[in-house]
């Protein structure tokens, strides 16, 4: 390896230790997310409001862990401009509920926020 690819892959591998940092830290930090009860708008919740007061809305769910290990993606995604919405994906990736209903209904809850940018969510499933 060339002495500048090798300083790229030493760049790339600290980003990658930095990036695993910042999760692990805020995940056992508090968050700053907003936790709503599962009810007739849809299932359980956690939303984190990006720093500029409106941001693109994205969903992120959680393994069949919980959410626990995931509320430290969720705020990093606000961070980086993003309206995010941490949900259990027991509650989404299920046969036991309606799933995909439950989802629709997250998504048009987060569609009414005034903290979201009206139009589409993106979805996000991160393995820690």
């Amino acid at each position: 390896m060339s002495s500048n690819g090798l300083a790229r892959h030493r760049c790339a591998r600290a980003r990658f230790v930095g990036w695993t940092l910042t999760f692990l830290l805020t995940g056992a930090c508090g968050t700053g997310g907003v936790t709503t009860t599962a009810g007739p708008d849809g299932p359980a919740q956690t939303a984190y409001a990006p720093p500029a007061g409106k941001g693109p809305i994205v969903v992120v769910l959680s393994g069949h862990s919980g959410p626990g290990l995931y509320h430290g993606y969720a705020a990093e995604l606000s961070r980086l401009g993003y309206y995010s919405v941490l949900l259990d994906g027991k509650d989404i990736l299920t046969r036991e509920q309606d799933g995909a209903g439950n989802l629709r209904k997250a998504i048009e809850r987060a569609q009414r926020s005034s903290q979201a940018v009206p139009g589409k969510a993106a979805g996000y499933h991160p393995v820690p």
